[in-house]
C-alpha cells in the first residue's frame, strides 16, 4: 500500500516534530480498496487553505465550558491552521493541546501562526510592535508560558495506530467539520472506526466534541475521486444516525447539543459527548 502524499515527509528525521506513522490498514468490504490521493493540491479531505477565510466568524468556542478544558489535555483532530486549536489553549488555560493534520502546508501555517502569539504573550509588546514588524524583523524571543502548551503535527490520525495502555491519553477531542471527509474517503466503515477510535483516545470522564456536516453537503464532493463516489453510492449509515450510534454502539453519553449562531451557513450543531 502506498504512503499517502501528504505524508511522504513525514517519517523523515530532519521534519520538524518528526514522529514515526506506522502502517496501518481499515478494514474494508470486499472489492474496495483506497484510492490514494494523485494530486495534493485538491482538497479531498477537506484542507481548505483558506477556511478561516470562508468562516468570518467562529462562534463554536462561545459553546464551550471552562471546565472542560482547564488543566485538560486536548487533542484537535483535523485542527487545519490552527486557529481554533491556539485559541482554546488561551482561553482555557488547557495544561496541553495538541492540533493534528493531514496537510503539511496547514501545519506550517499552524506553526507560525503560534510563534507570532507566542512571541506577543506575556507582556505588552502587542500594544507596540504591529504584525509588520513580526513579518520584517521576525519573531520576538519566546518565553513559553503554561497556556501555550501547543504541538501541532502532521499526520493522518485515523489510519495511526490506537493509543497503547502505556500512552498518555486526551481528557478533550475535537472533531470539527471532518466527519463528511472521512466517510467519504473512508466509507461507512472508516467513520464507524474514527468513532471508536476517538473513545480509545479519551480518559474516563473525557469529553468528545463533534461537529459533523450533514448528508446534503456530502453530494457536490463525491465525485472527487472514484473512491469517494463509490463510497457515496454504497453509504448505508447517515449523518443523522451519528448521535444514536455514538451513544448506543461505542458508549458515550451525550451531555449538550448547540448549534452555534454563526455567518456563511456554519451553524451545524456541536455535539458534546462524555466516555
Amino acid at each position: 500500500m502506498s504512503l499517502n502524499p501528504y505524508l511522504a515527509h513525514l517519517n523523515d528525521p530532519t521534519t520538524s516534530n518528526y514522529r514515526r506513522v506506522p502502517t496501518f490498514e481499515i478494514k474494508r468490504k470486499k472489492n474496495s480498496s483506497v484510492e490514494l490521493q494523485k494530486n495534493p493540491k485538491e482538497t479531498i479531505y477537506g484542507n481548505y487553505k483558506n477556511y478561516y477565510g470562508y468562516r468570518a466568524t467562529d462562534s463554536r468556542i462561545m459553546q464551550f465550558d471552562k471546565d472542560w478544558f482547564e488543566g485538560k489535555r486536548v487533542c484537535d483532530i483535523g485542527c487545519n491552521a490552527g486557529r481554533i486549536t491556539v485559541e482554546i489553549a488561551k482561553k482555557f488555560n488547557t495544561s496541553y493541546v495538541e492540533g493534528v493534520d493531514i496537510d503539511p502546508e496547514l501545519i506550517r501555517k499552524a506553526r507560525y501562526s503560534l510563534a507570532v502569539t507566542q512571541s506577543l504573550a506575556g507582556s505588552d509588546r502587542q500594544q507596540y510592535f504591529p504584525i509588520s514588524c513580526v513579518e520584517q524583523f521576525g519573531m520576538l524571543p519566546i518565553h513559553l508560558q503554561k497556556d501555550f502548551n501547543i504541538h501541532f503535527r502532521c499526520g493522518d490520525w485515523l489510519h495511526e495506530s490506537f493509543p497503547s495502555p502505556t500512552d498518555t491519553l486526551y481528557d478533550v477531542v475535537l472533531a470539527l467539520s471532518i466527519t463528511k471527509w472521512i466517510h467519504l474517503n473512508n466509507g461507512d466503515g472508516g467513520v464507524r472506526y474514527f468513532f471508536k477510535k476517538c473513545y480509545n483516545y479519551l480518559n474516563k470522564g473525557g469529553i468528545f466534541i463533534l461537529e459533523c456536516q450533514g448528508l446534503d453537503g456530502y453530494r457536490k464532493r463525491a465525485g472527487m475521486t472514484a473512491e469517494m463516489r463509490q463510497n457515496y453510492s454504497d453509504m448505508e449509515f447517515f449523518p443523522d444516525e451519528f448521535p444514536r450510534y455514538l451513544e448506543k454502539k461505542i458508549g458515550f453519553k451525550l451531555l449538550k447539543k448547540v448549534i452555534p449562531d454563526e455567518e456563511g451557513g456554519f451553524n451545524r450543531p456541536l455535539y458534546i459527548y462524555i466516555k
